[in-house]
């Protein structure tokens, strides 16, 4: 990587990236927790709370898209700095700037990078486990509902407004229970 000189970027620039990764990583932090909520809350089968948690989880996604905007945004400002283009800008790791930088920087931008590269995988880890988790949970939901249909595809069922009349078992069953 050819790049000017770096003692003589802009600091501000390099102290607001490093803001902003710190914000990323605690916002993904925040994930995890909502992650291992919504864990609990598959647990006990509390539905209220699991709501709450999937509210939360895309509050958080949304929060996090819009800081990782910005801090691509922000890594192309400091790229110019070196005389990069835009497309190298973005595309330039925090570990290949750490780089280029001297002390006390290149030390705080690895700190941080690591601490969000661990947040993330963290909240990779969890996610893919709760993703088990709610597969199993449907699997399971699936062959109850087809048990409970099983053998009678329609008869005499009570609807959603209260009459009976000749309805799929399953499709009664969700109009009686909502």
């Amino acid at each position: 990587m050819n790049l000017k000189d770096p003692d003589n970027m802009d600091r501000n620039r390099i102290d607001a990236l490093l803001a902003l990764m710190g914000r990323l990583a605690d916002l993904h932090d925040e994930l995890h927790l909502a992650l291992r909520d919504k864990l609990a809350s598959m647990r006990t089968a509390g539905l209220e709370d699991l709501h709450a948690c999937v509210d939360r989880e895309r509050v958080l996604a949304v929060r996090i898209n819009e800081q990782e905007g910005l801090r691509k945004q922000m890594m192309e400002q400091v790229g110019r700095g070196y005389g990069m283009s835009p497309t190298a800008s973005r595309a330039l790791s925090a570990r290949n700037l750490a780089l280029h930088l001297s002390q006390p920087h290149r030390r705080k931008l690895e700190e941080v990078s690591l601490r969000l590269r661990t947040a993330v995988e963290r909240v990779r880890r969890a996610n893919d486990f709760v993703g088990r988790v709610s597969a199993q949970v449907l699997q399971h939901v699936r062959g109850v509902f087809a048990a409970v249909s099983e053998g009678a595809t329609s008869g005499c069922a009570y609807t959603k407004r209260g009459g009976g009349g000749s309805v799929d078992h399953a499709v009664g069953l969700f109009e009686a229970i909502g």
